[in-house]
């Protein structure tokens, strides 16, 4: 478990315990906004704007982590509806969760919804843009979407702000991995934030997945104590495997299916006909090397290695769902 899964950062129910930080640059009326923290990024986020408006995002919030690229410039082109917040709070001291938790309070009455996802993470309506498909939630607090992670399609390389068009195969839906999600959220129900995939909440709002089934609250959702041993003996052993170079190298990619590095507790598989995360996770070969190279050696150092490449490159489906966005051809 992650150190930020252990912390927790409440956000004040009063709006008047927040009336000095709230932004005001937006009305209540607002619908839709995605908020993200980066580092580094500026390659991708071009490619990522543009598709996340196409899909009816009104405004970013974007928290800078300590990035040293021309981010700034690829921004310009956006800074109507970019808002970028400085943000010099290490991973290690939990500055995901405190950026959501910030954005959340300045937030809280500005919009209907707010999507808490990264930047290598693509967040869409399956059937018609998000924003459209979010108007059919009207009594809905919290929409958990899984994250359907893409491999490296057999490529070295894709074109810059062509990751959508170039990586079109994934593993299949059923591998755990794509169970995990990210959240979107009415800010005005969260509590607080425990961690960077599902706001906490209390019982009584309601929560669905990205199909629309109802789903319970997590203080409701209970294994059985047997269920629990096995899962966490699974992971065990899948971290232990992930460990040991020789064996990694010998294991087929296909067999790295069955094994749960994660852990989590994520159940909502195949939960993907109405909304849908595309996860580019590790993204080309050479994206991937290059970012070994830059912070294999920090805290990142277990995201950044062979086994974690091997484990999510898997392209067993292909399923180019998002490769003709920009010319319309997501919803012909």
């Amino acid at each position: 478990m992650s150190p930020q899964a252990r912390r927790y950062f409440a956000i004040p129910q009063a709006k008047e315990a927040n009336s000095a930080n709230v932004d005001t640059a937006h009305k209540p009326e607002s619908f839709l906004a995605i908020c993200a923290i980066f580092k580094n990024e500026a390659p991708y986020l071009d490619e990522w704007i543009r598709f996340h408006r196409a899909q009816g995002v009104e405004h970013f919030y974007l928290y800078n982590n300590f990035s040293d690229d021309n981010f700034d410039e690829v921004l310009k082109l956006h800074e109507r509806y970019v808002t970028v917040t400085p943000w010099p709070i290490p991973f290690t001291e939990w500055g995901q969760l405190k950026a959501y938790a910030d954005c959340l309070e300045r937030n809280r009455s500005g919009y209907r919804w707010i999507a808490l996802i990264d930047i290598d993470e693509f967040i869409f309506g399956v059937a018609q843009p998000l924003k459209s498909e979010l108007q059919a939630y009207p009594d809905v607090d919290q929409i958990l979407v899984n994250c359907i992670c893409y491999g490296t399609s057999g490529l070295d390389q894709v074109p810059q702000g062509s990751t959508t068009k170039y990586l079109t195969q994934r593993g299949p839906l059923w591998w755990r991995r794509n169970a995990q999600c990210k959240s979107v959220v009415n800010p005005q129900a969260v509590l607080g934030v425990k961690n960077p995939h599902e706001m906490d909440m209390d019982s009584t709002k309601t929560y669905v997945s990205g199909d629309g089934r109802t789903v319970a609250a997590r203080t409701m959702r209970k294994r059985g104590r047997v269920t629990n041993r096995i899962m966490k003996l699974h992971q065990r052993i899948s971290v232990w495997i992930s460990r040991q170079n020789q064996l990694m190298n010998i294991l087929p990619k296909s067999f790295l299916l069955f094994l749960d590095f994660y852990g989590g507790g994520f159940r909502f598989r195949d939960g993907v006909s109405r909304i849908r995360i595309n996860h580019y996770v590790i993204r080309s070969a050479k994206e991937y090397r290059d970012k070994t190279t830059r912070y294999g050696t920090t805290q990142f150092s277990e995201k950044y290695n062979a086994a974690f490449f091997k484990f999510h490159d898997q392209n067993q489906v292909h399923d180019p769902v998002l490769s003709d966005w920009e010319s319309g051809g997501m919803y012909r």
